[in-house]
Order: C-alpha cells, then structure tokens, then sequence
C-alpha cells in the first residue's frame, strides 16, 4: 500500500519505521484493566502484522480474566525515548486456520540460540489473543511534541468475542515480514522474557 498522508499535526514519523520496529521488537507490555479498575501490566512475546497484535497467555492468568471482563488492551514497545504505543480491543482466536499460521510466525521468532529450540502458541490451558489495533502513537528522543499518531479504519470483531471462522478483516493471510497495512495518521496533540524450547511463553 502507499505510504499513508501525514496529516496536520507536530509528528513526521515515517509509518514505515514504526511498522519495521515493532516487527523487530522481541518483547512488548501488555496494559489491561481488572475487574475492580486496577490497572495490570506484564511483558508478552508477540507477534505482529498489518495492525494486529497476537499474544498467547494462560486461561486462569490475570491478563485473560482481566480481558475477559474489559476487552480492551494497550501495547507498548520501546521505552520513554522510543515510544510505540497500540490500543485496541481483543478477542480469544479459536479459528484453526489463523492459530496455525500465527504459530508458524511466533516460532519462526522465537528460537533459542543454543538448542534451536522452537517457542509455540499451542498448549493446555493457554488461550491465543489477538488486539485488533485502532490506534498508534509513537515518538522518539524523549519528545513527545514530535508525537505522531495513525488510525486503523478497518472494521475489527466485536470486542470481546471468540472468532469462530477465517482470519481476521486485515490477516486473511499467514503473518509476515514483508510489507505491511499502513493506518491513516491523524492529528495528534502534544503533550518478555519466555521459556525456550516448544513451551508457550505466558504471564
């Protein structure tokens, strides 16, 4: 797809560079809400493509009964200097088709150095996410006033619901490094670890 227009706003970030770092990031925070409002955060392995964002965690862990109750999640990558932050509701993939190539990326990621041994999204108990991003914002060199923000206008899954047939609206194909869906920027205001070998990487 073409580069997206930049819109009126203080950010000039290249979409392209956004994309290329969180294709390279290894891990990232994921923010939900609890059931009570307290807020929680812990680090996930992920995968990413064309606006999505697909983690996998145990049933009776505290980030899936939190998204259970308030399905809306926030990613961040980076630090304070170098943001990359991504919202969006979630849902539990159940669709063979999507599961099985999102496993073929995540263990093509994450491959322990000294055994080749591969990480995977497959396990007893662990359930597969994926966030449906709508919005991106990011800046660099601790300057927020460089703020750039995106917008993705793609019709995502009702929030909270369990898929139940083909890959989602923007990932009607395997995961991969090659280009990728660029969101509409809009104006902006300024302002993991994992276990190795075929285990699956929760918290």
């Amino acid at each position: 797809m073409p580069a997206p227009v930049r819109a009126s706003c203080p950010g000039h970030l290249p979409w392209s560079g956004v994309d290329l770092r969180l294709r390279a990031t290894r891990s990232v925070w994921l923010s939900t809400t609890r059931p009570d409002g307290r807020p929680h955060s812990a680090p996930v392995w992920f995968v990413w493509d064309e606006g999505h964002v697909w983690f996998v965690t145990g049933t009776a862990l505290q980030k899936a009964s939190n998204l259970r109750h308030q399905p809306w999640a926030v990613v961040s990558a980076g630090d304070g200097d170098e943001v990359v932050v991504l919202e969006g509701p979630a849902l539990v993939v159940v669709d063979e088709l999507e599961r099985s190539t999102v496993d073929a990326a995540y263990s093509a990621k994450y491959v322990d150095p000294a055994t080749g041994a591969r990480a995977g999204v497959r396990a007893d108990d662990v359930d597969l996410w994926r966030v449906d991003v709508r919005h991106v914002m990011a800046w660099v060199y601790g300057d927020i006033n460089g703020r750039t923000d995106w917008r993705f206008e793609v019709a995502c899954p009702r929030p909270g619901a369990r898929q139940t047939g083909g890959l989602s609206p923007r990932a009607s194909r395997a995961p991969a490094s090659t280009s990728a869906s660029e969101p509409r920027p809009e104006t902006s205001t300024p302002g993991s670890s994992g276990s190795s070998g075929s285990r699956v990487a929760s918290w």
